[in-house]
C-alpha cells in the first residue's frame, strides 16, 4: 500500500505542508548564538560562553534526575544540542 505523503517538497507540496523559509529563522539564530557564544569565550572571555555551559548543566541535571541513569543524561545533552 503507497503512502499518500510525498518524500520529497516542491513548491506546491511545501505550500500544502506550510513549510516556509521563515519557520526556521529562530532554530538559526539559536545555532548562530550558541557558536558565537563559543567563539567570543575563545577570543575575547569566557564568560561570553557561560550561558551554553549553564544550559548545559541544567539538562544534564534534570535529565538525570528523572532517569537516574548517568548514559541517558549524557545523550539527553548530546540531543538538546541537535
Amino acid at each position: 500500500m503507497k503512502s499518500s505523503r510525498p518524500l520529497f517538497c516542491e513548491k506546491s507540496m511545501c505550500k500544502a505542508f506550510h513549510i516556509q523559509g521563515s519557520d526556521y529563522y529562530f532554530a538559526v539564530s539559536v545555532v548562530v548564538a550558541t557558536i558565537g557564544a563559543f567563539v567570543l569565550g575563545i577570543a575575547v572571555h569566557r564568560i561570553f560562553s557561560f550561558p551554553v555551559f549553564l544550559y548545559a548543566i541544567l539538562v544534564f541535571a534534570d535529565a538525570l534526575t528523572k532517569s537516574k541513569l548517568f548514559a541517558i543524561a549524557i545523550k539527553a545533552l548530546a540531543a538538546s544540542f541537535v
